[in-house]
Formats: C-alpha cells, structure tokens, sequence
C-alpha cells in the first residue's frame, strides 16, 4: 500500500478549485497581466504558498483557467444528445453554448481580454 501524500487531500482539491476560480473572476475583470498570484490567493481565501503549491506558477495557473474554460464549453457541447438531423443538433449546440454563456459572465469576460490582449 503506497501511503497518501498529506498534500492530496479533498480539502487541497477544494482550494485548488476556489485559487482556479477566483484567478478565472479576477483575470476576467482585470486581465491576467495586471492581476498577482497575491491577489488571486486573498480572493481565493488561501495563502501564496497553495497557489504556488498547485500552480507552480502564473503560467500554471493560466493554463488552468483555460483548461476551465475548455471545460465549460466541452460538457455544454456533450451534454446535447446527437441523435436527429444535423441542422437540429448544431442549433441545440447553438443553444446549448449561448445559455451556458449567458449563465456565466466570467467566461465571456475573460474571452473577451484575452482576444484583445
């Protein structure tokens, strides 16, 4: 039996969700460049060491927002059930993608800086 990192615990799962989330809010209002790894862990309610601890760095923790966003449009396009005409289904898709969107100000926040930057 291999013994369990004191590290991987739910309660380090849970943070690292929160420093994610709160990094994805900020970088959407402020952009990345204009917003620190110390703002995102007091947004986050965490200390600078976790984030440093689950991003290494605010490289690591981009690609964390972006891999999010990736996810957010993947479970909304795979939510859609397939079957019908195909017109049918890219209309749901439509659909699907512009609620979820709408639901979500942050993710077209954050889009919308990082197209302009």
């Amino acid at each position: 039996m291999v013994a369990r990192s004191p590290r991987a615990t739910d309660d380090d799962l849970t943070a690292k969700a929160r420093i994610r989330n709160a990094a994805l809010d900020l970088y959407a209002r402020d952009g990345e460049e204009r917003t620190s790894l110390r703002a995102v862990s007091s947004a986050a309610g965490v200390t600078l060491g976790l984030v440093q601890h689950h991003f290494k760095t605010k490289a690591g923790l981009r690609r964390a927002v972006d891999q999010l966003i990736v996810d957010y449009f993947a479970q909304t396009v795979a939510a859609v059930p397939t079957d019908g005409k195909p017109e049918e289904v890219a209309s749901a898709r439509d659909d699907a993608v512009r609620r979820m969107l709408e639901e979500n100000p942050p993710v077209v926040n954050y889009l919308r800086r990082v197209l302009l930057e």
